[in-house]
């Protein structure tokens, strides 16, 4: 491989005396970077630079194509790396009161094939990068870039080879470091079958994925490494490599919540036990409290989610979700919950169907009917000061925070689009209780309102925990 001084193309700062040397600052870089690699062999500056010489090349690294491969056949690569940097800029900003350096690059790469001259692939790199001086921010952006292009010359060269055997859920190899396997790397594996027709005549040949391993050993000549995914790995099978990906997914759909109260026996208090809640026998303020026949949740709460996810995180069956749901009853909002969920994806039909099963954590608003607030602000009058504490309304809302499991069925209709369905069981104990009253009147004679906290000392809010099933549908967007 030969890697051609970039050219520098962009408006360049009044104290950048010598442009050249930003691209030969990223060459370098790549030099060094590509032999870390070691799968390529990569011709010395000192030899390339001769050849441009000898054929009249710009040393500004502003060659055609042609004229680079032509470079390239002469010292013996086969793989031509030309740039061009197309924005480039360095400055001080402040930032927490201090001031940093920020330093930005953007340049359009290409891999010519030295036979043919042809471009095999075309990249756009950009990076951003702050640093505590000019020359280390510019340091970082040109490391930055040159990594970027190494992920291109990965996913154009990616590493090949096949499994030597399989000792119980240890896959070795038929290459080691000395091809540049390192511990850490992930490889997808094939099976070849070949494609006949009814008569028999062989037609070609096909590749089935059968898993995804990831390395734990490198030795100079084999490597081991760990099954992460399996479809049917066997010892023979093809081994290409595969970098780490993530898809991430947007979407929504539909939900049902039936939300109920249930007594919280082991949180019980004995304020419940002598002075059941009715409003016969609400009488003092240590003795309020909470009693599920007192007030009516939504019996039925419909609504519907937004969602972010991540999808088979670095390959792996576990992904993770970011959820917004609203629920919905009579026409009116009863609940806002903000879920964050984990789950591992079962796969019973490879980039098909899985199964996730997972665990969550909510935080979020709740609100109920209550048909005693008229006797819960009374008792309330002189903690919250107020000369008029009639309620707004006979509802009472509160914050939870809460947890779910859930279980469920994931479809691929077609590429980049899942539909989903799942149900679990979400339980939200209720953090604190407000409740909305009115608090005499503006300049214009109208009511004006105000939400309290109701204080846990008048209403256990422990007595009782609002749960209940959780089903939904909904589709998702993966890229």
């Amino acid at each position: 491989m030969a890697i051609m001084p970039f050219a520098f193309n962009a408006a360049a700062p009044d104290w950048l005396t010598d442009k050249e040397s930003v691209g030969q600052g990223i060459t370098d870089k790549l030099n060094v970077a590509i032999a870390e690699l070691g799968r390529f062999e990569v011709v010395e500056r000192v030899r390339l630079n001769d050849v441009m010489q000898e054929q009249a090349l710009a040393q500004s690294g502003v060659v055609s194509d042609s004229a680079a491969a032509q470079a390239g056949n002469v010292t013996g690569a086969e793989l031509i790396v030309t740039g061009a940097i197309n924005m480039f800029s360095v400055g001080p900003e402040q930032s927490d009161n201090k001031t940093i350096y920020r330093s930005r690059i953007s340049m359009s790469v290409r891999f010519i094939d030295a036979t043919t001259t042809l471009v095999k692939k075309a990249a756009q790199i950009e990076t951003d990068q702050t640093g505590s001086s000019a020359s280390d921010a510019q340091f970082k952006t040109m490391s930055d870039a040159s990594k970027q292009i190494i992920e291109q010359i990965k996913l154009l060269y990616p590493l090949k080879c096949s499994i030597a055997k399989i000792d119980g859920k240890t896959v070795y190899l038929t290459m080691g470091s000395a091809m540049g396997i390192k511990v850490g790397m992930q490889f997808k594996t094939w099976q070849r079958t070949t494609v006949t027709d009814n008569a028999g005549k062989v037609l070609g040949t096909e590749q089935k994925e059968t898993g995804i391993i990831k390395v734990t050993y490198a030795d100079s000549n084999f490597a081991k490494a760990r099954v992460i995914k399996d479809q049917g790995i066997r010892a023979a099978d093809e081994v290409e490599e595969a970098p780490a990906r993530t898809r991430v997914g947007i979407g929504g759909g539909f939900s049902y919540f039936p939300i109920s109260m249930k007594k919280a026996a082991a949180m019980d208090s004995i304020a419940y036990i002598l002075a059941p809640r009715t409003p016969d026998t609400i009488g003092t303020p240590d003795t309020i409290g909470l009693n599920p026949a007192d007030f009516a949740a939504a019996s039925v709460a419909m609504g519907g989610f937004v969602h972010l996810e991540l999808f088979e995180i670095n390959n792996t069956p576990f992904s993770t979700q970011f959820l917004f749901n609203f629920l919905l009853s009579n026409g009116d909002v009863h609940g806002l919950l903000m879920d964050w969920n984990g789950q591992y994806d079962l796969r019973l039909i490879p980039e098909r169907l899985w199964i996730p099963v997972g665990l969550g954590i909510s935080y979020g608003w709740l609100k109920y009917d209550y048909e005693n607030a008229q006797e819960l602000l009374a008792h309330l009058k002189n903690a919250l000061y107020v000369n008029d504490y009639e309620p707004t309304a006979n509802e009472l809302s509160g914050t939870t925070f809460g947890g779910m499991a859930f279980a469920g069925l994931r479809l691929r209709i077609v590429d980049h689009v899942d539909v989903l369905a799942q149900a679990g069981f979400r339980i939200h104990p209720i953090m604190d209780w407000n409740i909305e009253y009115k608090n005499g009147t503006d300049s214009n004679g109208k009511d004006k309102t105000e939400d309290a906290k109701v204080p846990a000392g008048y209403l256990p809010f422990l007595d009782v925990m609002p749960m209940g099933v959780d089903v939904r549908a909904g589709v998702s967007f993966t890229f």
